[in-house]
């Protein structure tokens, strides 16, 4: 007997061979320790870096508000607030020059949202709002891209990844590895305060 449980039966029968098996389900794979499988809000803080995507937030075939809570010296305040995926795909939001821009990169084919000015200094809510289109995987979708409870920018997808981005990770404050953009050096640290991001999912 196999080490999949197999049985399997010939039979010759009229010049026919007949197969019947039985076959064990696979068991699927744990979660990762300390999940919880209906979570459906994500929180992280800076220094969580190098997140495999198979523990990273379910940001792909679903809508998602990113949410992130920073503090930073206006024009000043540089580098990436989130970085999941790399230089094949993935999506980053981050602040050049103290302006948020979120960089959605389909297999090279971005889609970049950026706000309408740099962001003054203190705290400040940035958010992007990514609403789905559903139907299938890798289907269209639209961001917005928000602070302080202002849209400053808009875009429309007409596909997005339905699969895995690659293997990059997801972190906060840096983009480790290979870039999600050739905008900006990686890691491209956050040179402001993240007091936290959450991230979710609808």
């Amino acid at each position: 007997m196999s080490k999949f449980n197999c049985f399997i039966l010939c039979a010759v029968a009229s010049g026919l061979v007949l197969v019947a098996s039985t076959l064990h389900a696979a068991v699927p794979k744990p979660p990762v320790p300390g999940s919880d499988p209906d979570s459906s809000t994500y929180t992280y803080y800076a220094g969580a870096t190098r997140i495999a995507e198979p523990a990273a937030p379910p940001m792909k075939n679903n809508s998602w508000t990113l949410t992130a809570q920073v503090t930073t010296d206006g024009a000043k305040t540089e580098g990436v607030i989130v970085g999941f995926g790399g230089v094949a795909a993935g999506l980053a939001l981050y602040l050049d020059e103290g302006t948020p821009v979120f960089d959605y990169n389909y297999f090279d084919d971005h889609t970049v949202v950026k706000g309408k000015g740099r962001l003054p200094a203190g705290a400040a809510t940035i958010v992007v709002d990514f609403d789905y289109a559903g139907g299938g995987a890798g289907k269209a979708a639209k961001i917005a891209l928000k602070v302080n409870c202002e849209t400053v920018g808009e875009a429309q997808m007409e596909a997005a990844v339905g699969g895995r981005f690659g293997i990059d990770t997801f972190g906060i404050g840096e983009d480790s590895g290979q870039p999600v953009t050739n905008a900006y050096k990686p890691p491209f640290p956050f040179t402001g305060t993240i007091d936290a991001v959450s991230v979710q999912i609808k």
